[in-house]
């Protein structure tokens, strides 16, 4: 049997500006719609908690740290300036939801952590947002929900950044 010479068509057409354009259009009405489901119930909670969402990143950049961060790591994670970041903790640090301490290392920098109160917090608004994710995909049919899972599960294996 002789090599076939024929080149098979590519089964993915390949990406295209146009293409591009148009999976962004449908990506951020996907994104519009999962984030509207349960928006009300962890907006309510935020506003009960008396955190934005800025003190909600800074909550989520502490909790799952794994040792304190000075207010310029935190900064450069969120990619939020240095006076966001520092107002967000103030405020935090008032509400008992982050710990400041000096850094025994250099006594001009600052470390901050998520107190038990803080990683309570973010894991109760954690906990909403997934009750609404998990209420979106409820609604979908069967055939919908495969269809999702097959399109996320190659996206989800991708080494992150």
């Amino acid at each position: 049997m002789q090599a076939s010479s024929v080149k098979k068509p590519d089964l993915v057409p390949p990406v295209t500006d146009e293409l591009t354009q148009a999976l962004a259009r449908d990506l951020l009405d996907f994104v519009n719609q999962l984030f509207a489901a349960g928006q009300r119930d962890l907006f309510a909670a935020m506003e009960e908690a008396e955190v934005s969402i800025t003190q909600v990143k800074v909550l989520k950049a502490l909790a799952e740290a794994d040792e304190p961060m000075s207010l310029g790591a935190v900064s450069e994670t969120l990619g939020l300036s240095l006076p966001a970041i520092s107002r967000s903790v103030d405020a935090l640090v008032r509400r008992g939801l982050v710990k400041r301490e000096e850094d025994p290392l250099d006594r001009r920098s600052k470390l901050v952590t998520a107190t038990a109160r803080g990683r309570s917090t973010y894991e109760r608004l954690t906990a909403l947002r997934l009750a609404g994710i998990r209420d979106f995909v409820a609604d979908l049919d069967p055939e919908e929900q495969r269809a999702l899972a097959d399109a996320l599960a190659p996206v989800i294996r991708r080494p992150r950044p």
